[in-house]
């Protein structure tokens, strides 16, 4: 299945499929989780990223959980530092 991702503000390393403005698509097994998708960008593990399915919150303690469906989009925010 293929999923829309949007990373918002990301700064990391190029993730394959997904352009200089944070979008694209990524392809997953069925059944796969949000806590699947994320692992395959490699978005850090250790910070706590907020992420939203369909504009839907999904909170980090049932990403691993909440399964995708083909056609969903997943949205990713950093968290927010600074001071």
């Amino acid at each position: 299945m293929k999923i829309a991702v949007r990373l918002v503000a990301y700064v990391g390393d190029a993730i394959p499929n997904i352009d200089e403005a944070g979008e694209g698509e990524i392809d997953l097994p069925d059944g796969a989780t949000v806590a699947d998708a994320l692992a395959i960008l490699d978005v850090a593990a250790a910070e706590m990223y907020m992420t939203l399915v369909n504009d839907a919150v999904v909170r980090p303690s049932v990403q691993d959980e909440t399964e995708l469906n083909d056609g969903d989009e997943l949205t990713v925010f950093p968290p927010i530092k600074g001071g």
